[in-house]
């Protein structure tokens, strides 16, 4: 008799996913063939020795060669990669301590969703409450000195007085663009999607607003989305989840 899973559905994304699986991409494409490589070189200049050690008819200086070369090629893969991961691994934990304070959400009929998958790009989270539908773009940077502050400088967001590499209010629009796009799609009627930047860790001034974008500290999000007024009835907000949560399950299936 043929079995067969009881799941009938994909599994919704956590925080981070897509971070997840571009370090593990890293962690075994990055480095796994030039450890199989040096392995290879060092067997066999291991070999090698041996058998000139004991008089047998051996060449190890050219294994010997090659296996330097290649342990020196691992070794530089293994730094280069460690230096990719670093960043990653703390865009991650950024991810999941924003996506902890969104899960408070849940008690006051909120629905909440991680890495939200889209053509070359993710939303990191969104949220779906009586108060409206935040697309929200997690920004984790080290932090040069304690204090730093993110500001605005020149009408673009500031992080010590250093410009960001990549525009996380741009980002955070995109996103909210995007979503909007896939409930309109799904239930023939544009909502307001409003997009927020979620900066842990810094000292964010709590009126830092780039036209419709929040910039804020995840901490303070809670007290943000509270203060504004509600505007969706609680069918709505289950509504909107659903079809976010079909829309989600799709694309994953078809990235599988």
């Amino acid at each position: 008799m043929s079995s067969q899973s009881p799941l009938t559905d994909e599994p919704l994304r956590y925080p981070g996913q897509s971070l997840d699986e571009e370090i593990e991409n890293w962690r075994t494409e990055g480095v796994i063939n030039y450890l199989i490589t040096a392995g290879v070189f060092f067997v066999l200049a291991s070999v090698e020795w041996l058998g000139y050690l004991t008089h047998a008819p051996r060449q190890p200086i050219p294994f010997s060669v090659c296996a330097v070369l290649a342990i020196g090629g691992l070794a530089w893969r293994i730094v280069y990669v460690r230096k990719k991961l670093r960043p990653l691994k703390l865009g991650r934990h950024g991810e999941r301590v924003v996506g902890q304070y969104l899960e408070g959400f849940r008690a006051y009929g909120g629905r909440v969703f991680h890495d939200i998958p889209g053509d070359d790009f993710n939303v990191d989270h969104a949220l779906i409450c009586p108060q409206g539908i935040y697309a929200i773009e997690t920004k984790t940077w080290s932090k040069p000195w304690s204090t730093a502050k993110v500001t605005t400088r020149d009408g673009k967001l500031s992080k010590a007085g250093f410009k960001p590499d990549r525009d996380p209010v741009i980002q955070a629009s995109a996103a909210a663009d995007f979503l909007r796009d896939i409930l309109e799609t799904k239930t023939g009627r544009r909502y307001e999607v409003r997009g927020v930047v979620a900066i842990p860790g810094w000292l964010v001034d709590p009126s830092l607003q780039h036209g419709t974008v929040c910039v804020i500290d995840p901490k303070n999000l809670p007290d943000h989305v509270a203060k504004q007024p509600s505007i969706l009835s609680a069918q709505e907000v289950k509504d909107l989840a659903f079809e976010l949560s079909r829309h989600i399950r799709s694309a994953s299936c078809a990235a599988a």
